[in-house]
């Protein structure tokens, strides 16, 4: 879970350029905030182990449940609002979207209906 809080607090500083989620316009502007254009090397890129876990936090707070267990964490731990942030911030990368469409499309889609 260590993890994944890393990745959201990624999400939120890098994942767009001005306003949370907005994915970016040009080349140009991935520059002016120092993100190299390589896609391997990017700070945002989700992998498949991640993702479904990502997807579980975010169904966890929507239905204000906690995780038991190892890396358990309480019901009021993570606010639903901001979680979705993280996951439309993760979005604007080409390459997370395919993951997420791979690995747990179907079970987001679902989630973001209700």
């Amino acid at each position: 879970i260590q993890c994944l809080k890393a990745r959201i607090s990624l999400a939120f500083l890098l994942g767009s350029e001005g306003h949370f989620g907005q994915g970016r316009t040009s080349p140009e502007a991935s520059k002016h905030i120092n993100i190299p254009d390589d896609p391997t090397n990017n700070l945002l890129l989700t992998k498949g182990s991640e993702a479904p876990i990502l997807v579980e936090l975010v169904s966890n707070s929507l239905h204000c449940r906690g995780k038991d267990g190892p890396g358990g964490y309480s019901a009021s731990a993570f606010n639903a609002k901001k979680t979705l942030f993280a996951v439309r911030c993760l979005l604007t990368h080409n390459l997370n979207v395919k993951t997420f469409y791979v690995t747990c499309g179907v079970k987001l889609n679902a989630l973001l209906f209700k």
